[in-house]
């Protein structure tokens, strides 16, 4: 991560409505979005540079939102998850103080990297999710917005997963008022999720939402597109997504293999835990035969034809 020295940075005029608050600095706007917005901040009590997000209002909810996230990103202890050094409130309004990461998010991250540093990023998340899931923590809401990408001394690339505010325990009964409502990103969410199931949500949640991230680094776009929210969940639940191959007919078979493992509908037919994705991927890179199933001939005139 970039350091910095305070006297450096010159703080933007009139960034955050609090003008004068001892404990941080307010210097940049680092995204916004429907649940809240991230600056970039200057701690004077720890002298560094920190993102600070605030949650916005969901009925009075957005504490324990905030909360739930910062608890679930504390108990994971692995370089590629991003760190949580405060909670707190100031006037009324709830904040994380987190690791500033100095790179874009993956949404944002170039298509020039090679395949090699795609598959490499995947399988430095795989290596933070199977840390999640020791913990008993299941991220369910990966998509490219959620991982960022800095480039670290030397050059080679590293990924860090935030943003656990859906984050459920393994071993945990949901809600029954919840059981039926779909929480997270469409085009990124398991068909058990994108059918309200909230019940079956297992580590091969994860599986899946990794395999989607997978499939958008090396096509382009998630598996499935449409005009509506509904339409793509009805996609999720009910399509066999377009082989990668079909789209970028130069990817080696293994990894459209690996890929398509993952985007199994049945948590069944996935890879049974992310250690196991792992594995595989670690076996492409090293140029060794791959567990996943090929695709058949069929199948592959099927995707073809599916183009025109």
């Amino acid at each position: 991560m970039a350091h910095f020295k305070h006297d450096s940075i010159t703080p933007e005029k009139g960034l955050f409505r609090i003008d004068s608050w001892d404990r941080y600095q307010f210097l940049t706007k680092l995204g916004q979005g429907g649940m809240g917005v991230v600056y970039k901040v200057w701690d004077a009590q720890a002298n560094r540079i920190a993102a600070l997000k605030f949650l916005r209002s969901e009925g009075g909810r957005h504490p324990q939102r905030l909360l739930q996230e910062a608890e679930a990103q504390s108990r994971i202890d692995h370089p590629g998850v991003c760190r949580v050094f405060e909670v707190g409130e100031i006037q009324r309004m709830p904040y994380i103080a987190m690791q500033f990461i100095d790179g874009p998010s993956l949404q944002a991250f170039t298509d020039e990297v090679s395949l090699e540093t795609k598959v490499i990023l995947v399988l430095q998340m795989c290596q933070a999710l199977i840390a999640a899931h020791r913990q008993g923590i299941v991220h369910r809401d990966l998509k490219p917005s959620n991982v960022l990408v800095e480039r670290k001394e030397g050059g080679a690339f590293w990924s860090y997963l935030l943003d656990f505010g859906l984050a459920q325990e393994l071993c945990s009964e949901p809600e029954p008022s919840m059981r039926k409502v779909i929480r997270g990103t469409p085009a990124y969410m398991s068909p058990e999720q994108a059918g309200g199931h909230e019940d079956r949500v297992t580590e091969r949640t994860d599986v899946y939402g990794l395999g989607a991230v997978l499939y958008r680094l090396l096509t382009g776009h998630p598996p499935f597109l449409g005009a509506s929210a509904k339409y793509i969940l009805s996609s999720v639940r009910r399509k066999r997504p377009t082989a990668p191959r079909a789209w970028v007919p130069a990817l080696p078979e293994a990894l459209e293999s690996i890929t398509l493992k993952c985007l199994e509908k049945d948590p069944d037919r996935r890879y049974q835990s992310m250690q196991a994705l792992a594995e595989d991927l670690q076996r492409f890179l090293q140029g060794e035969p791959v567990t996943a199933p090929r695709r058949s001939r069929a199948n592959q005139i099927l995707d073809r034809l599916r183009q025109f």
